[in-house]
């Protein structure tokens, strides 16, 4: 939902006391930031194997899976804690289904691609001359110039900046309806600066990028991602709509209070909608690496392509966001917030080594950055620099 670096009200009043009272709790365990540098995957998983559980209990998140890859492929993951407390069912990495929230755009960006490697889609021609079931509306900014390589890259002065989602009790709007203004108060999406300008991350282009999508293929957005991306990928467990066969393995979400939510529903499926198991993403992580041929989707320097910075975007490329280490060394990955749930990937693509971390609660401790950071300290023996906001590589 959010966006990857923009912390809420309620987490920048309560992120100091967090911390203080983190520091409390490390002197009867071991913190997840308390790791050596120098180490490898298996090194990492023991060392998460001893700190995830307490630091969880200690702040109220009731579950997590996390997956760690060395040599481009799948060398440890494993579940923590409860998909569901009340009927006390444990997280199973392959089993487990997640709201993976804005970690759904760099699959998006995938699907993209190949339309353009087909030739269906120019990704520099005015996506207006392509849309016919929904146009922006009048504004002072040049529509000619909205392509859906700004979109994908967030440059294409698009507004919205993350969605909510709807009480599944409620029916969906249809998708020109939520591009109009049925965004439960947000507004419609429309230009709100001059496109190619400037970097303002924007889940609304990604809507207009699902419209895009169905105007080329003929086709439902979720039908069409599954056919071209997930079932390609062997993501048999994935889906862009709350399917009827994810639904009883869909974990329950929760607050930062650690209150159970609702299965909040996105008709922006593109922007937030994904739903996944940890090994399923793990595996398009997988056929993201430098060396894995796009997975069998896209041709491998396509995949890659999509992580270099785009123009006029700040740590962004198609989709993907790039992360800094300390030492320069450039990672790739994604940040994802919807309500009552935290996710996070990264890679380091030419290495072949990478982490995904999904949990069942919008902590305000943020767990999943937390545990980014340590494995970038542990693994790859560097710090990673965040932008000003994000607490997660900060100390105990």
């Amino acid at each position: 939902m959010h966006p990857p670096f923009r912390p809420d009200p309620m987490r920048r009043s309560l992120l100091p006391l967090l911390l203080l009272l983190a520091g409390g709790c490390a002197g009867d365990g071991v913190g997840i930031l308390d790791v050596a540098p120098g180490g490898d995957a298996a090194a990492f998983a023991a060392h998460l194997e001893a700190a995830l559980p307490g630091e969880m209990a200690a702040f109220g998140i009731p579950g997590m899976a996390v997956a760690l890859l060395e040599h481009g492929q799948v060398a440890w993951s494993r579940g923590f804690g409860l998909a569901d407390p009340v009927r006390g069912v444990p997280v199973d990495p392959s089993g487990t289904v997640f709201q993976v929230a804005s970690l759904s755009k760099p699959v998006v960006a995938w699907a993209v691609a190949r339309l353009a490697e087909e030739g269906r889609l120019d990704l520099d021609a005015p996506v207006e001359s392509v849309l016919t079931r929904w146009h922006f509306p009048e504004s002072d900014f040049d529509v000619s110039a909205v392509t859906a390589r700004r979109l994908l890259s967030h440059t294409a002065g698009t507004s919205i900046h993350g969605y909510l989602g709807f009480d599944p009790d409620v029916p969906l709007p249809t998708l020109e309806a939520s591009l109009d203004g049925a965004t439960l108060g947000l507004g419609p999406v429309r230009l709100i600066a001059d496109p190619g300008r400037g970097w303002r991350y924007s889940g609304g282009g990604y809507t207009v990028l699902q419209l895009l999508v169905e105007e080329v293929t003929g086709r439902p957005f979720a039908e069409h991602m599954r056919d071209a991306v997930l079932q390609p990928l062997g993501m048999t467990s994935s889906a862009f709509d709350w399917a009827d066969g994810l639904r009883p393995r869909t974990a329950v979400p929760h607050s930062v209070r650690d209150a159970p939510l609702p299965n909040y529903l996105y008709r922006a499926q593109a922007a937030a909608g994904l739903y996944s198991t940890l090994s399923d993403y793990a595996r398009f992580v997988v056929a993201s690496m430098d060396g894995a041929g796009g997975g069998g989707v896209l041709p491998g320097p396509v995949a890659q392509g999509l992580h270099a910075r785009a123009d006029a975007a700040v740590g962004y490329g198609l989709g993907h966001q790039r992360f800094t280490l300390a030492d320069g060394r450039v990672l790739v990955g994604h940040v994802g917030l919807n309500r009552g749930w935290r996710a996070f990937w990264l890679m380091e693509p030419a290495a072949g080594s990478g982490i995904v971390v999904l949990s069942n609660s919008q902590d305000v401790y943020d767990l999943p950055s937390r545990t980014i950071c340590a494995w970038t300290r542990a693994v790859l023996s560097a710090t990673i620099v965040f932008p000003v906001g994000i607490a997660g590589c900060q100390g105990r």
